[in-house]
């Protein structure tokens, strides 16, 4: 009985697939589309099937277009109980709050004198290849496992057995750096920011929400992580952030653990020196020019000591009475 070949299936590399990898209850599970893995052209009289366990009178997987981690069996049935060998695919997810997948989670030891080789693409050889992070945390894809023995210099690898990684969308544990945060550059303005980190890379799908001074914010919906699973939250005036929260409406719909920011106004300009009206003494009608110095800010010219007046349009000055001014240097609503 003609075996699966393009299922990709050995008898040797069956024997690796241990079945293993619990997931975790915080997240919904990814599943898996069993028929884009299997094989295209299908032999003539035959019905390709999918079961959950190795042999033919294995139950057939009820819906195999959205399966669970687990391993799964594709058979040719020829009709009159006449069934082609099994030829597994294994498929695991990741364990939250761990993000990516150790392929060797899947496999056994290898027997004396062989090792696993792992591979992103078919047929595996040294240039496909895998090592390093790409094995021990893996993201979403297919892979291949094969063994290798080196005679004379030269890698053989026998036939692999594929494993396909799904990626579930982990409720996360978010966290906040201070030094990652921007405090708005000048009082009252709006260009404050606050990175958070701690979600998927480059996850998609996320809402937040938080209070600003303990008013509930409109909720920032379809946000996306950087490649370091960080999300910028800019456009914040200076104030405390509380009850930050990060949801997913399939995968983490409870929300991840909350943060508290606080963003502050920089320090109130220093008062202006070197104050003087020029001249100090006019008449009525007359005009005077009044000048100080800023180390930082703007200066601007009240009539009222509280500064809560409006300020004066212009340092030119022509009062018809005695007149003190009082200079402040100003960075946006702080004065000094």
């Amino acid at each position: 009985m003609k075996k699966i070949y393009n299922l990709v299936a050995s008898r040797l590399v069956n024997l690796l697939l241990c079945f293993v990898c619990a997931i975790s209850s915080i997240a919904q599970t990814s599943t898996t589309d069993l028929t884009s893995h299997q094989p295209t052209t299908i032999p003539a009289g035959a019905i390709f099937e999918w079961h959950t366990g190795a042999t033919s009178y294995s139950p057939l997987v009820s819906v195999p277009t959205a399966v669970v981690p687990g391993i799964y069996y594709g058979l040719y049935n020829y009709g009159s109980g006449c069934y082609s060998e099994a030829a597994p695919i294994r498929i695991i997810t990741n364990s939250c709050p761990i993000t990516t997948v150790d392929l060797n989670s899947a496999v056994n030891t290898p027997p004396s004198g062989v090792s696993l080789s792992f591979h992103s693409a078919l047929p595996v050889g040294d240039a496909n290849a895998i090592t390093g992070t790409s094995v021990t945390s893996a993201g979403a894809g297919t892979y291949y496992v094969a063994y290798k023995t080196t005679v004379n210099g030269i890698n053989c690898y026998s036939n692999a057995s594929p494993i396909i990684v799904t990626i579930t969308l982990c409720c996360p544990t978010i966290s906040n750096v201070s030094g990652n945060n921007v405090n708005p550059s000048i009082c009252g303005s709006s260009d404050g920011s606050i990175k958070i980190c701690g979600l998927g890379s480059n996850s998609t799908g996320w809402t937040i929400n938080y209070d600003n001074n303990g008013v509930p914010a409109a909720a920032l919906v379809n946000q996306s992580a950087d490649v370091n699973g960080c999300v910028t939250i800019s456009g914040l005036t200076a104030g405390t952030y509380t009850n930050i929260k990060f949801s997913h409406p399939t995968n983490c719909p409870s929300g991840s653990n909350t943060l508290s920011v606080t963003l502050s106004n920089p320090s109130s300009p220093l008062v202006p020196t070197s104050a003087l009206a020029s001249p100090s003494a006019i008449c009525s009608g007359s005009s005077s020019v009044l000048s100080a110095t800023c180390a930082t800010g703007t200066l601007s010219w009240y009539t009222d000591s509280g500064l809560t007046g409006t300020a004066l349009a212009s340092a030119t000055v022509s009062p018809t009475t005695t007149t003190t001014y009082y200079g402040a240097c100003v960075n946006g609503t702080c004065k000094s």
